[in-house]
């Protein structure tokens, strides 16, 4: 049994702006706007007064269920108890220094402006509820429709959520720790999805900028280590190997198996342990750059001198049984799509 609640004080964005999931994580709300002040030190004053002048409207104790291209989701609160009660099932490893700052960050703002994700495995049929309750508001923007519900339609729907056995992160890992380790903020903005809409992508890793002499220097290494051969851009890209490219050059990398658990033969793991910390002596996670299936794409933002090394994504199935299994992936293992843009709603938490 899973229970999730009602935004208690929440804002919808109707300037008609839609941002990246990856955008903005909170926001600071003040008697009905947006308010960006000095604290923050990532956007500039005219990024500031932009979003600041984003009109928002109060749909306060409300659900929202969403529309995007014939995937259907919903948007809610989780008690942070359904988490740590183990109720919501994890993957990734936490890192102990992303905490510390979220810490910080929670007490600086007094919202939030992108849920985190989570899926579950049990389908619930939000077309068919939207066709029979009729909606209290209603908005659109972009592909994005919602219906938001108040009151007993709210409840009926969530009671259909209680029937879940659990919930399974897509992405917010930091968020939802973090959270469970602090004393003023109960719930987490979630945005709740069934695995039939959800897709399981591989996050690529890149190294900018690799000389020559490195590149010769790993290359040589891995000669000597790993079944290495030599392909086109387009390969297959099997499970357990990793395709490695740089301009013109394209290899396939066997990762070595560990006589050991899941943990230590995901493909990530080994990834980063043979190859990029041993081949490219590379130990500092600020190195790397992750890039999605759609970066990737576009080859024409990457120089001749990047290396970029692809992964294999786990299919819906392992997923699920690593986190069943408390599996505990590396950090950036999985991106699971899509997510809910940032700052469309936001929900007010102190």
């Amino acid at each position: 049994m899973v229970l999730l609640l009602p935004m208690q004080t929440s804002y919808l964005n109707t300037s008609g702006h839609i941002y990246d999931s990856e955008f903005i994580n909170l926001v600071q709300l003040s008697q009905g706007s947006v308010k960006f002040d000095e604290r923050t030190l990532f956007l500039n004053q005219e990024e500031k007064d932009f979003l600041n002048g984003q009109k928002i409207v109060e749909i306060s104790d409300s659900i929202v269920v969403f529309k995007n291209k014939e995937k259907w989701g919903l948007i809610a609160n989780l008690p942070k108890e359904e988490y740590i009660k183990g109720n919501v099932k994890s993957h990734e490893l936490v890192l102990p220094s992303t905490v510390q700052g979220m810490l910080s960050n929670f007490h600086g703002y007094n919202g939030e402006a992108a849920p985190v994700l989570l899926g579950h495995e049990s389908f619930i049929d939000l077309e068919i509820f939207v066709k029979v309750n009729e909606p209290d508001k209603r908005h659109a923007v972009n592909d994005y429709e919602l219906f938001i519900y108040q009151g007993e339609k709210a409840a009926k729907l969530l009671s259909q959520y209680q029937e879940l056995d659990q919930l399974f992160i897509g992405d917010g890992h930091h968020r939802l720790y973090t959270t469970s380790l602090s004393k003023f903020k109960q719930t987490v903005f979630a945005c709740v999805m069934s695995f039939d809409y959800l897709d399981i992508l591989p996050i690529h890793r890149l190294l900018g900028e690799v000389s020559d002499e490195m590149y010769l220097h790993a290359l040589n290494f891995l000669s000597k280590k790993f079944e290495l051969e030599k392909v086109t851009a387009d390969s297959v890209l099997p499970k357990g190997h990793v395709r490695m490219s740089r301009g013109r050059d394209h290899y396939l990398i066997r990762l070595i198996d560990l006589a050991s658990d899941a943990f230590w033969n995901n493909d990530i793991y080994r990834l980063n342990t043979q190859i990029i910390s041993q081949a490219f002596r590379s130990f500092d996670q600020a190195e790397i750059q992750y890039i999605s299936e759609e970066m990737l794409k576009n080859s024409e933002s990457f120089s001749e001198q990047d290396v970029i090394l692809e992964t294999h994504a786990l299919s819906k199935k392992e997923f699920i049984e690593a986190a069943k299994n408390d599996t505990v992936l590396p950090p950036k293992s999985t991106w699971v799509y899509p997510k809910f843009p940032s700052f469309l709603l936001m929900n007010k938490y102190q």
